[in-house]
C-alpha cells in the first residue's frame, strides 16, 4: 500500500475516551468481543467500515460481538473520517490523557459496566487502544478474564494486560518504552510489509485474529 495512504487514514490513530451515557448499561452475555481504538471525533463511538467488518469476521455468535466503539452502547453518530491535522492534534491529546492515572467518572463507570457484562472479554485494540484499556483496567479492574490482541500498540508497555501484540514490519509508531520492553510482553508477532494504518484491512491480520479468537474461546463454542 502506498506510503501516502497511511497518512490519510487517521481513524487507526484514535486515542480518545468517549463519554458513556449516564444510565446506559450493557446486556449480559457469556463473552463479548469488540474493537477499542478510541475516536478522532470525541463524541462519536462509530467504528470504521473496515473495523466493523473485522469484528464481524471473528468466530463466535453474533450476540457476543460489539458493533460500536467504547463504551459499546448504541451508535451516537455515523462514521466519518477526520481531517489529518485535526486528527493529529486530537490523537496527541488523547494519548496524553490515557497516560494519566485520572479518568472521568462516567468513563470508569462505562468500563466497569463492560467488565461486569460478560464472563470473558476479548478486545482487539489498535494504536493507543492498549494504553486506554490498560489504564482503565488498573482503575476499575474486573473479576473475569480480559484478553487483548494489540495491533500496532502505542503504549507505555500496557502492564497488567494479558495480551498478544502484533506489529507490521513497516510500522515505526511506538513509544520508547514499548521499544525497550517489547521482548518482555506475552508475545509480539511481526507481519512483513504492514504499516500502522493497515491492520483493520489486512487479510493476514484478520486470519491471525480469527486463530487467536478461536484459541481464547476454546471450550466455549
Amino acid at each position: 500500500r502506498p506510503q501516502g495512504r497511511r497518512l490519510r487514514d487517521p481513524p487507526e490513530m484514535n486515542v480518545t475516551e468517549p463519554a458513556a451515557p449516564r444510565d446506559g448499561q450493557l446486556a449480559w452475555s457469556p463473552v463479548k468481543i469488540g474493537w477499542l481504538s478510541g475516536s478522532s471525533r470525541p463524541r462519536s463511538n462509530a467504528l470504521s467500515p473496515e473495523q466493523q467488518a473485522f469484528v464481524e469476521s471473528l468466530p463466535g455468535p453474533s450476540g457476543w460481538k460489539l458493533r460500536t466503539n467504547f463504551p459499546y452502547l448504541p451508535q451516537t453518530s455515523t462514521y466519518r473520517t477526520t481531517a489529518l491535522p485535526i486528527a493529529s492534534v486530537v490523537n496527541v491529546a488523547r494519548f496524553a490523557a490515557a497516560s494519566l492515572p485520572l479518568h472521568r467518572a462516567r468513563t470508569v463507570r462505562a468500563w466497569r459496566s463492560l467488565r461486569e457484562s460478560c464472563d470473558l472479554l476479548l478486545l482487539i485494540t489498535s494504536s493507543c487502544g492498549s494504553q486506554i484499556a490498560s489504564a482503565l483496567e488498573r482503575r476499575a479492574p474486573g473479576t473475569t478474564p480480559l484478553r487483548v490482541l494489540s495491533l500496532g500498540p502505542v503504549d507505555w508497555g500496557a502492564k497488567g494486560l494479558e495480551q498478544t501484540r502484533l506489529r507490521g514490519s513497516r510500522d515505526p509508531v511506538r513509544t520508547p518504552v514499548a521499544r525497550r520492553t517489547q521482548r518482555a510482553q506475552r508475545a509480539e508477532f511481526v507481519i512483513p510489509g504492514l504499516g500502522h494504518m493497515d491492520y483493520a484491512g489486512s487479510p493476514r491480520v484478520a486470519e491471525f485474529a480469527r486463530e487467536w479468537t478461536l484459541r481464547e474461546l476454546e471450550g466455549r463454542l
